[in-house]
């Protein structure tokens, strides 16, 4: 497998993890396939695709789907559930829920809470 990734990294329940070749995982970023949600605990797998990067200090949740050549800029929380489509580029210090709808080979600006997304095209 071709990964790059930190010691500093937390990749939690390597069972659940799908992880194709070229992903580059930032230092100080949490990747688990677990969650407590309103009390219940929550395992499903994250699949990261070929070629995405996840930036420094990100976090991804159970259930999440990252795309190919996806890139978050850092610090960016993708919320268990999400999917992020192929080539989407999202700013930093985001949040993604699995409520939003992104399109594929598109930028999200930085600092984004859903509020219509304020996306921007590549």
């Amino acid at each position: 497998m071709n990964l790059g990734w930190s010691s500093t990294s937390t990749l939690s329940d390597p069972s659940m993890l799908i992880i194709e070749p070229g992903v580059i995982i930032g230092i100080e970023t949490l990747i688990a396939g677990h969650a407590i949600i309103h009390g219940k605990l929550f395992l499903r797998p994250i699949h990261l695709k070929k070629g995405c990067t996840i930036g420094v200090r990100s976090a991804i949740g159970a259930g999440c789907t990252i795309g190919e050549n996806v890139l978050l800029e850092g610090a960016v929380d993708v919320m268990p559930g999400a999917t992020i489509p192929d080539g989407v580029t999202i700013g930093r210090k985001s949040a993604i829920s699995k409520e939003m709808k992104l399109t594929e080979n598109t930028r999200y600006p930085g600092f984004m809470i859903p509020q219509e997304y304020q996306k921007e095209k590549k």
